[in-house]
């Protein structure tokens, strides 16, 4: 099977709700090519129905550096930061999607509930 079948089958299983088995297909090409975008975005989407969220926040964080102009994916490490309890990073993610123009006001709202809760965090 070649990697976009491979990238397929695992969207497949995560757009189905099997989160383990397009973990276990994300890894599958992932091993073929680490640098896989895709692979890496599709898997900790995934990985963030099964509570894994340190492994989710590394997965976030390569896609991010290898395309650091992904709005939406800033916006969504943050919330996994929010989940670890890390305010001021998901403050930092969520400004940085909105700097890269993510236009959504939910995401301006939630940053002020951040900063609201955890006593402003610097404006």
């Amino acid at each position: 099977m070649d990697l976009a079948n491979m990238l397929a089958e695992a969207e497949a299983k995560r757009s189905g709700g099997n989160y383990a088995g397009a973990v276990a297909d994300y890894d599958q090409v992932l091993a073929f090519d680490p640098e896989c975008r895709a692979a890496l975005v599709g898997r900790g989407h995934a990985q963030s129905h099964l509570d894994e969220t340190e492994r989710t926040l590394a997965d976030y964080t390569k896609a991010l550096q290898l395309d650091p102009c992904d709005a939406r994916l800033w916006a969504q490490r943050g919330l996994v930061h929010l989940r670890r309890k890390a305010r001021r990073a998901a403050i930092e993610d969520n400004s940085q999607a909105i700097e890269l123009g993510l236009e959504e006001p939910g995401w301006y709202n939630e940053r002020a509930l951040i900063r609201e809760e955890a006593g402003n965090l610097d404006g």
